[in-house]
């Protein structure tokens, strides 16, 4: 059961939780992850990304929505940053339940059928 907000959506962290333990029992060793939070592990930092994935010398930084959630400006400076130093950014919009997925536009997907290969751009 994914915890919900009090107007009955998932909250973005329940969410990114999910996938990132999907991923972890998928992946096990090959697959590090880090999830930007402060040292108490209680908040998101104000890095402007909420975690990032590193896989075969690839690295890409997730910024995480809930439905509709718009990204801040700083938010959009930073993927702006990113994406200008040649690494891979991607936003990723979970749906109001939390069981599905859209990274970058693509169709939906079940949280538990994400592959690291989603987060890759296509070129």
């Amino acid at each position: 059961m994914i915890r919900k907000t009090k107007s009955g959506r998932v909250s973005e962290r329940a969410a990114v939780n999910n996938l990132l333990s999907h991923l972890r029992r998928k992946y096990r060793n090959a697959l590090y992850i880090y999830v930007d939070r402060d040292a108490g592990a209680l908040r998101h930092t104000s890095s402007g990304w909420d975690f990032l994935l590193a896989k075969s010398g690839v690295v890409v930084f997730v910024e995480a929505k809930v439905s509709g959630g718009k990204l801040t400006d700083y938010q959009e400076y930073t993927r702006q940053q990113i994406l200008l130093s040649r690494c891979q950014h991607v936003v990723l919009r979970f749906s109001d339940d939390g069981l599905s997925v859209t990274i970058n536009g693509a169709p939906a997907k079940t949280v538990e059928s994400v592959m690291f290969e989603d987060f890759l751009k296509q070129k």
